[in-house]
């Protein structure tokens, strides 16, 4: 299936988001807190925008009450938010890179978040894209 501006937007995102949180941490381990701070804002936001504007419109269709996916996803953003709020180490870095790697899956792979919510948005997609 050919992906649209929605499924772009946000697969473009994560790809920033994953190098933001790769430049945090130098080659010795250490970490640059100017930039992991930058991480941690930014995937607040990242978050703001799937849980207040993605999510809800897709969660107003008639197709909501079958769209498990989006628990999931959700689920999944609790975990990240509580990592964000740890003391920045290696091990909090590892753990977010676990977790987005898995969480980002979820959103790009066929039948997937973003898919499905092209899918069910139809042409409500360029507004919601403009709300962002």
């Amino acid at each position: 299936m050919k992906h649209g501006p929605l499924y772009d937007f946000f697969k473009a995102e994560h790809r920033r988001l994953e190098s933001l949180l790769n430049q945090a941490t130098t080659t010795s381990g250490e970490i640059q807190e100017e930039v992991y701070a930058k991480f941690l804002s930014e995937m607040s936001r990242h978050i703001s925008l799937e849980e207040k504007i993605l999510l809800p419109e897709v969660l107003k269709t008639r197709l909501a009450k079958h769209f498990t996916l989006a628990a999931v996803v959700r689920w999944d953003h609790q975990a990240i938010e509580l990592s964000l709020g740890k003391p920045p180490s290696p091990q909090v870095i590892a753990a977010l890179r676990t977790i987005l790697t898995t969480h980002n899956q979820k959103e790009e792979m066929a039948g997937g978040l973003f898919e499905v919510c092209e899918q069910v948005l139809g042409d409500k997609v360029q507004s919601i894209l403009g709300r962002i």
